[in-house]
């Protein structure tokens, strides 16, 4: 969950269709599996997920979400939800376009995406790189040079206008390196990944 709400579309799930990508441990497809056990919900990665403690409306499916001859579902889905990091997957549009075409009309797409820059709430910006700084621009080149985009959400409201997507809204939150800060709801964050702290909606057409 991140700050107790599995999504934040604003959906209704009743005996609806629900697709998490990416699903990695299951966890999420998990809880919103048992949140409301009328919908179906699939969640789909690379390789496999846990098998055992599934609840009855949800299953697990290996494919390869990059290929569009592996998006072989019939149904259409009210919901399609993404929780990851922001360089998982080489092709953002091309996955938006396949997600579009498998939503229903009015279905909601969300991403909960780890942003990776760094700065601080309490000291002013200045010229010079923290180590962090440093890193995450190292990690840019890198993976730009293997054809990945670090910071993809900059690009995401572009991409999903393009795409037919209406209704946009960007949730975002400040997610802390370490344990240490005042507000309690921030260390609640910490747990969950250390994510997310982007959150970006939109309605198909």
């Amino acid at each position: 969950m991140v700050l107790n709400k599995n999504y934040y579309a604003p959906a209704n799930l009743e005996g609806a269709n629900v697709l998490e990508i990416y699903t990695r441990t299951g966890i999420l497809a998990i809880d919103i599996a048992d949140e409301d056990s009328s919908c179906l919900v699939i969640g789909v990665d690379e390789s496999e997920m846990q098998a055992d403690l599934v609840p009855p409306n949800l299953r697990f499916e290996i494919c390869n979400l990059e290929e569009d001859n592996d998006w072989t579902w019939r149904q259409r889905f009210r919901l399609i939800i993404i929780r990851q990091h922001g360089v998982f997957v080489k092709d953002l549009p091309a996955l938006i376009r396949r997600c579009q075409e498998h939503l229903e009309d009015e279905g909601w797409i969300e991403l909960q995406i780890l942003t990776l820059r760094h700065h601080s709430l309490q000291q002013p910006p200045t010229n010079e790189e923290s180590k962090i700084q440093d890193l995450h621009r190292h990690l840019s080149v890198g993976l730009a040079a293997l054809g990945r985009q670090l910071d993809i959400q900059d690009d995401l409201p572009q991409i999903l206008q393009e795409n037919g997507f209406r209704d946009l809204n960007h949730l975002k939150w400040h997610v802390p390196l370490g344990p240490w800060p005042k507000d309690m709801e921030l260390v609640l964050l910490i747990p969950v990944e250390k994510e997310k702290p982007l959150t970006a909606l939109g309605r198909k057409t």
